[in-house]
C-alpha cells in the first residue's frame, strides 16, 4: 500500500463519517414534519416571515430528503467506491454552504449550530474535492 493510497483511504473514511453525521442531523427534519409550526423545538414560526411559506413542511423536507437521505447516499457509495461520488460530495458540501449562509442572510448573526454546520460543509466540499484530484480508490 502506498502513502498516496493510505491517505486517500483516510480521507474517504473522514468524510463518510462527516457524511453519516449530517444524515442523522438531517433526520431532524422529520419533527418539523410532525409539528409544522416549529413549537415543539422551540423554533418560532417569525423565522418565516421573510419567505413565502408559513410553515416548515418545507425545510423540514429539505432536511429529511437532501441532508438525512442524500447524505446517507452518498455515503453509501463512497463504501463502495462509486464514481460519481466526489462529485455528489462537492456538490452537498455546497448547497449545506450556501444553506447556512443563507440563514444568516435571512437571520442576522450566527449562533454556534450555523458555524458548526458551516465548517461540516466546508470540510465536506474541501475532502470531495481531495477524493475528485486524486481519484476513488
Amino acid at each position: 500500500m502506498n502513502p498516496q493510497s493510505n491517505s486517500l483511504r483516510v480521507t474517504r473514511t473522514l468524510l463518510i463519517i462527516l457524511l453519516v453525521f449530517l444524515s442523522l442531523s438531517g433526520l431532524f427534519g422529520i419533527i418539523f414534519l410532525i409539528d409544522p409550526s416549529g413549537g415543539s423545538v422551540g423554533i418560532p414560526l417569525s423565522l418565516l416571515d421573510n419567505l413565502p411559506i408559513d410553515t416548515f413542511v418545507l425545510p423540514g423536507l429539505f432536511l429529511l430528503i437532501v441532508y438525512g437521505l442524500g447524505s446517507a447516499i452518498i455515503a453509501y457509495g463512497l463504501l463502495r467506491q462509486l464514481t460519481w461520488t466526489p462529485i455528489a460530495g462537492l456538490l452537498l458540501g455546497s448547497v449545506l454552504i450556501g444553506w447556512v449562509i443563507g440563514q444568516i442572510v435571512l437571520w442576522g448573526p450566527p449562533v454556534m449550530l450555523q458555524y458548526t454546520y458551516l465548517i461540516v460543509g466546508i470540510v465536506i466540499f474541501l475532502l470531495s474535492l481531495i477524493i475528485r484530484r486524486q481519484g476513488i480508490e
